[in-house]
């Protein structure tokens, strides 16, 4: 009986710490997720996150289903790296109160893509013959792991989508 209780404990301590260790790491990933996926407003802003990628697009307005073209500028002085051929860009909607939630990924390869110092690279994206009404904005958000330091470098250009009729 005392072995199964010993038994009892040890597969309960198991559970407990790997539960807790799975909560941590679960935590780290949405943080950094966070950090890249949805940049703070620009007074927030923790030290090594900065808005150094200028996003250029061709008009301000667009109607659901036409397609966009999009370039991106490394306006930091180092490498900027991307997780995918669409430089790791992704559309959020302005909620018309306070804030902006994010709204898609646009879709782009895995496949580490870099930006050297005042580079520009290019992507296109079809709009979705759904897509709402409203204003935008299209966010690149990359990493510089140069000088000792990884700063994480964003930017965004803003855009409104009108209805067909």
């Amino acid at each position: 009986m005392e072995r199964n209780g010993q038994s009892l404990r040890r597969t309960l301590a198991l559970t407990v710490l790997f539960s807790l260790a799975g909560a941590v790491v679960a935590a780290s990933m949405v943080t950094v997720a966070q950090q890249i996926l949805m940049p703070p407003h620009e007074g927030t802003l923790p030290s090594n996150f900065r808005s150094l990628l200028t996003i250029m697009i061709e008009k301000s307005i667009y109607h659901p289903g036409e397609s966009m073209s999009i370039t991106i500028r490394n306006d930091f002085n180092e490498t900027v790296t991307f997780g995918d051929t669409s430089y790791t860009t992704h559309f959020e909607k302005w909620n018309d109160t306070f804030y902006w939630e994010f709204y898609a990924n646009i879709p782009g390869e895995e496949a580490l893509t870099l930006l050297k110092p005042n580079e520009t690279g290019h992507a296109r994206v079809q709009l979705d013959s759904a897509f709402p009404e409203g204003r935008y904005r299209l966010v690149s958000s990359g990493v510089s792991i140069a000088s000792q330091r990884e700063v994480f470098v964003w930017g965004y250009g803003e855009f409104a989508v009108k209805s067909n009729a």
